[in-house]
């Protein structure tokens, strides 16, 4: 039924009948179809249901059954972007709808969000990835007067009424929407295929240098021949090697943070502020800029090697400094000395044999102080004896075990005054159990005189090493001496003496341990 108009055209008072088809039987539902549009505009989007039926008299009825509008977000969005908005209202209501309808339209006058619907959302933006569903269709609300009970927004668009087969046909999308694609970084990197050169075929660079150069002449002679050309078939000149080369550099080539500059032959090149320089070489000033780990500077570096002997690293890297620019060229350098051959083999030394077991003597816990004892003599010391100055010798007693020192002023090296330190040691100390000493003269005779007093044990014959518990002790002892005694004045006997004990008392109060 129908109201009547205001001065506008708005219709005051308009009803809509309840009963979808009042004709209708149970038969005609069987066939019930649910078509649902949606729209979209700057403003709004809304979505439109209605069912279809074909009645006893195979006539064609169509009739509203919901509708859905929302306005546009406070934030300005795109006109597709709006449209899949409304695909989102449609399918919602369409879900609302279908309970009890198994037969369902979609429809959408937007060719962008068709398109959407019919590829991967994983190509597009998270808005529209995250809206792509199976049941996606969308409608938007006109911006029409209020429509009349017999107009479309009632009754349905005017297709509906035909057969299936003149109904519009969704069209495929010929292209991917670049709209709403997610962004692809594409990074490409234009090198030239090391596939060609085999780095680990050469031990020499200037082998390498040399095929290379070979492949380059091979090329040209190609070329040469298709000009009709003769040709080349000499020895390999220089602007060939040259070629070769800066063809390897340019594989081995990486940027570094040296402002390089590229040269006429494409190769980079450190740019420093010495150009103008008028009597430096054009490579000292301009230094190619080589990678650290590429094998073709490690042949370059080997070159440099053989060329100045096998000699001075330094030597090497400022020569090569010279041409190149290598990060770390020092490292380089060592790296390549360490595997070359003939190094290795001159500069090879002995292997220290591996040291013999500590003696029983050097274990013996929880045995008398000196019981096992080593002794040594070290330098003559001048000591003032009126107006003259005589030498004195320090006579060391070392503890093996704990390295625990007794010292003695020893008059002479003879046999009678060694004899003499050993006594006030033996008084002072009590008698050890074994004597070690290396084979001084003194030494030998003292041990013949009191061989049947103690049992006395020494070193073999050029062993020094043997006895490195004393001498490491004499080397503990010197510079104590030289604290205690801080003036230039000589010593006599007696200064000497008390001046020996005063080592041994600062010696002997250190820690065995570190504390």
């Amino acid at each position: 039924m129908y109201g009547e108009q205001d001065c506008n055209g708005m219709n005051r008072g308009l009803r809509i009948p309840r009963c979808y088809f009042k004709e209708a039987n149970v038969q005609v539902y069987d066939h019930l179809q649910l078509h649902v549009f949606v729209d979209a505009s700057e403003v709004a989007f809304s979505a439109a249901a209605y069912f279809r039926v074909i009645n006893t008299e195979s006539k064609v009825e169509c009739s509203i059954v919901a509708a859905k509008t929302k306005v546009a977000p406070l934030k300005p969005l795109s006109i597709p972007r709006m449209e899949l908005q409304a695909a989102v209202l449609g399918s919602r209501l369409v879900s609302f709808v279908q309970e009890n309808h198994s037969v369902r339209f979609l429809w959408s006058d937007s060719a962008t969000v068709l398109a959407w619907l019919c590829v991967d959302h994983r190509r597009y933006t998270q808005y529209v990835a995250c809206r792509l569903n199976p049941a996606d269709a969308a409608i938007k609300w006109g911006k029409n007067p209020c429509p009349e009970a017999t107009d479309e927004w009632f009754k349905g668009p005017e297709f509906l009424r035909l057969p299936e087969e003149n109904w519009p046909k969704q069209p495929k999308p010929s292209k991917i929407l670049e709209e709403e694609l997610r962004p692809c970084f594409l990074i490409q990197r234009s090198t030239i295929p090391e596939v060609v050169i085999d780095f680990s075929r050469f031990s020499k660079w200037r082998r390498q240098l040399g095929a290379v150069a070979y492949v380059h002449r091979f090329v040209d002679n190609c070329r040469r021949k298709c000009r009709g050309e003769t040709p080349e078939l000499l020895h390999l000149s220089q602007a060939e090697l040259k070629k070769a080369k800066n063809t390897l550099v340019w594989i081995a080539q990486c940027l570094y943070q040296l402002a390089p500059t590229v040269d006429e032959c494409g190769v980079l090149r450190v740019g420093g502020r010495i150009g103008a320089a008028p009597h430096t070489s054009f490579d000292a000033r301009f230094p190619v800029i080589l990678p650290r780990k590429h094998p073709v500077t490690t042949l370059v570096v080997d070159d440099f090697h053989r060329t100045f002997r096998h000699g001075n690293s330094e030597t090497v890297v400022n020569e090569i400094r010279q041409f190149y620019s290598i990060f770390l060229l020092r490292r380089v350098v060592k790296q390549v000395a360490t595997v070359c051959q003939w190094c290795k083999v001159k500069k090879a030394t002995p292997k220290v044999p591996r040291i013999a077991p500590l003696p029983l003597a050097r274990l013996s816990s929880f045995t008398r102080p000196f019981t096992y004892t080593g002794i040594d003599f070290f330098e003559p010391l001048l000591v003032k004896v009126g107006r003259s100055s005589v030498k004195r010798w320090i006579c060391l007693f070392t503890y093996l075990t704990t390295r625990a020192v007794h010292v003695e002023v020893a008059y002479s090296l003879s046999t009678p005054s060694c004899i003499k330190c050993i006594r006030r040691f033996i008084c002072r100390r009590g008698a050890p159990g074994q004597i070690y000493s290396d084979n001084d003269t003194n030494f030998r005779d003292a041990e013949r005189l009191l061989r049947k007093e103690l049992e006395n044990v020494f070193i073999p014959p050029a062993a020094p090493h043997m006895g490195g518990a004393w001498e490491r002790m004499v080397r503990s002892i010197k510079p104590a001496m030289e604290a205690a005694h801080n003036n230039d004045r000589k010593l006599d006997d007696e200064g000497l003496v008390t001046l020996a004990v005063e080592a041994e008392g600062i010696v002997n109060s250190r820690p065995p341990t570190y504390p």
